[in-house]
């Protein structure tokens, strides 16, 4: 009898260890689940955008833009945007637009060759963010404003942002957070910076240095 009561309470001990390691890995395969599911979701590029001409000045310049961005093609936000120099066409406004955040391809954006409007994600939450032409530039190459995507969707600038008014960045460096510019100076030096995103969408600069082009 006592023999037989301790192969009983061994088997029930098993059980309920077995059990446990269900439960255990039935929660973990959800967890890891859950999460997939979350990030497909906060990943999912759903925003649309398109610019028109709201107000042109004495030169034929835009003087005053519309962005309108729409979420699943249905209407979601306007932002009514004042560039600094920027050439308009006839009477409309032809935009160059690319998007680096859905398609994940590598960045191309230069002093003679540039887009207008350039989708990706600046500050690294995975969330579309965008750079609207703000000036033509000079030597140094095309000036950008950007607007930054709100946990409920919505896109501001951020005055914080190193780069407001400033050049679109050589290289976005995710597993970092680090976003890196270079500009000539002068005839035969290029500078290059390179800013880190920290906690509370704060910005520090890790490094700078000048270089003879090469």
């Amino acid at each position: 009898m006592k023999t037989y009561v301790i192969i009983l309470s061994l088997f029930f001990l098993s059980c309920s260890k077995k059990y446990n390691n269900d439960v255990e890995n039935l929660k973990s395969n959800y967890s890891v689940n859950e999460k997939k599911i979350e990030n497909k979701i906060k990943n999912k590029n759903t925003f649309q955008f398109s610019v028109s001409l709201v107000e042109k000045d004495n030169d034929n310049r835009p003087l005053k833009l519309k962005i309108e961005v729409r979420e699943n093609s249905k209407h979601f936000q306007d932002i009514l945007y004042s560039p600094g120099i920027w050439s308009a066409v006839e009477d409309s406004l032809i935009i160059n637009q690319i998007d680096y955040f859905s398609t994940y391809s590598s960045i191309h954006e230069g002093i003679e060759s540039y887009h207008d409007f350039i989708i990706a994600d600046f500050n690294f939450d995975d969330l579309e963010d965008f750079a609207i032409l703000y000036d033509i530039g000079g030597n140094s190459g095309p000036v950008y404003s950007y607007y930054f995507q709100s946990k409920k969707g919505d896109f501001n600038v951020n005055k914080d942002f190193p780069l407001n008014h400033g050049p679109f960045p050589k290289v976005i460096n995710k597993k970092d957070k680090t976003l890196t510019i270079k500009n000539p100076l002068g005839c035969c030096k290029i500078s290059t910076t390179v800013f880190q995103s920290k906690e509370n969408n704060k910005w520090k600069t890790i490094s700078s240095k000048e270089e003879e082009m090469k």
